[in-house]
């Protein structure tokens, strides 16, 4: 299997990559910017530009296309929309023509979280429509980022309607790294404001681990997915949350967590990291 990592200088494309290396697979890794500081090969390319995507995917079974502008909160709201809608055009457009199978689209949780392009917290209106989040969450895109990822999934569902193909949008809340889980746990959580999010965020590796299981997943047509650990980031308790800021929105299940992954273990066989407890652990066993 021939893999093609599209951001592979990113946090959670870099991951990716160190994780297929470690396991001896066939990929390459593609990005706009270089970072020398990243051991892995990256071929340099503006994916912006449909030429430059030509032949970048002749051979390749699965495409996980990790590159997007993430500024959601800065620049011109429309340079962002435009430049994600044209490179996730482009990219997905020349993998197909190439015969690719397979599409692996990072998404995010501000699909459906109603997050406003303002960095107080505590002007976020909660507009979610019900508790806990999963992946069948309907779309409420409210900032231009947004509003391009949610275009992004519709474009691969057209695509695997029309093409045949296996697509996966998956959907991330906010990705921590080792060392941020280490300050997070250290601290006893991360104080967040109004909870119009979940307080939902998920390790680095761990995103990383559920975009690896998608491309081997038995699947067919578009497939779309929330992942997030099963603890938030407050470390508090789901009911203490619920009953202090979300009383109004419905419930759809007993609430052990205000996040419900269960479709993406079951269908990607991937593993949901339970607390931030535990992965401290684990890091101190690796």
């Amino acid at each position: 299997m021939r893999i093609v990592v599209t951001g592979a200088s990113g946090r959670l494309g870099g991951t990716l990559c160190r994780a297929l290396e470690g396991n001896g697979e066939d990929f390459i890794g593609v990005d706009h910017v270089v970072d020398d500081s990243v051991e892995l090969p990256v071929v340099h390319a503006d994916l912006r530009i449909a030429s430059v995507c030509e032949g970048l995917f002749d051979g390749v079974d699965v495409l996980a296309h990790f590159a997007n502008n993430p500024n959601w909160n800065t620049g011109n709201p429309l340079d962002i929309y435009n430049d994600n809608l044209v490179m996730n055009r482009n990219v997905f457009g020349a993998a197909i023509a190439a015969g690719c199978k397979r599409i692996i689209f990072a998404s995010s949780i501000q699909v459906c979280n109603g997050f406003l392009p303002i960095d107080d917290r505590e002007q976020q209106e909660i507009v979610t429509p019900y508790i806990p989040f999963d992946s069948d969450m309907p779309a409420i895109p409210r900032n231009m980022y947004a509003l391009s990822k949610e275009a992004g999934e519709s474009l691969l569902r057209f695509y695997s309607e029309t093409q045949g193909i296996v697509s996966v949008s998956i959907r991330y809340p906010l990705l921590l790294d080792e060392g941020e889980l280490r300050k997070v746990f250290e601290k006893g959580g991360m104080h967040r404001g109004k909870c119009f999010d979940a307080y939902a965020y998920l390790p680095m590796r761990s995103g990383a681990a559920a975009a690896h299981a998608a491309m081997t997943a038995s699947l067919r047509g578009y497939n779309q997915y929330f992942v997030a650990s099963n603890d938030n980031l407050e470390q508090r308790s789901a009911r203490d949350v619920y009953e202090e800021q979300l009383s109004r929105l419905p419930l759809r299940n007993s609430l052990e967590s205000l996040v419900d992954c269960m479709k993406a273990e079951e269908e990607l066989g991937w593993r949901q990291p339970r607390s931030l407890s535990e992965e401290m652990m684990r890091d101190g066993k690796n």
